[in-house]
């Protein structure tokens, strides 16, 4: 399937689980009614609660703002301070953020514990990559091409492509500034 390119027009906001704030969705799957897995961006303004999202595997990283810590009831804590560092943890997890200085913005990364896997790689330059089940790019900086064996897109920033069932075929990625990629390997 050749990349899909979405913008801006394509993401919608959404509120938090919680109802204490509302994330960007940039792109979501369901499966049986439920989330299967989902790529969004959430603002955290202020210490306090996360949604607690049972049966979920999270992976969220900061990319913008000054950062917070993330402590969990019973569990040790996360620093999420370094931007563009990926930090995964259970949604079963009662998770609170503190130390919030200043507005953040962090990249969320959600799938279904036993039905999806993801990992976050941030690209700074050309490269190659291993497509997966679903393989999810956004052009945070700079502009970028991506190649794969149905073609070439290019991205700006705010823009983001996506393919969808090209496991272990290869993108040549081309361009400078900062390329997130999020892979979702689907095991249903």
């Amino acid at each position: 399937m050749p990349a899909l390119l979405l913008g801006p027009d394509d993401y919608r906001t959404m509120p938090w689980a919680n109802g204490r704030g509302s994330t960007l969705e940039y792109i979501a799957e369901t499966h049986d009614g439920g989330l299967l897995w989902r790529v969004s961006k959430a603002r955290v303004v202020e210490d306090g609660p996360f949604s607690r999202l049972p049966g979920i595997d999270r992976t969220i990283m900061l990319v913008s703002g000054p950062g917070f810590c993330l402590d969990f009831e019973g569990e040790a804590s996360m620093d999420v301070r370094q931007r563009f560092d990926p930090v995964s943890f259970s949604g079963d997890w009662q998770a609170s953020a503190s130390g919030v200085a200043a507005p953040c913005q962090d990249l969320n990364v959600m799938t279904r514990r036993g039905l999806a896997t993801a990992s976050v790689t941030v690209h700074r330059s050309s490269a190659q990559t291993i497509l997966a089940d679903r393989s999810f790019f956004i052009a945070w900086e700079g502009h970028w091409s991506l190649g794969t064996s149905t073609g070439r897109k290019d991205a700006a920033p705010g823009q983001s492509l996506f393919i969808r069932d090209e496991a272990g075929g290869r993108a040549d990625i081309r361009g400078t500034g900062l390329l997130i990629e999020v892979a979702i390997r689907i095991v249903l």
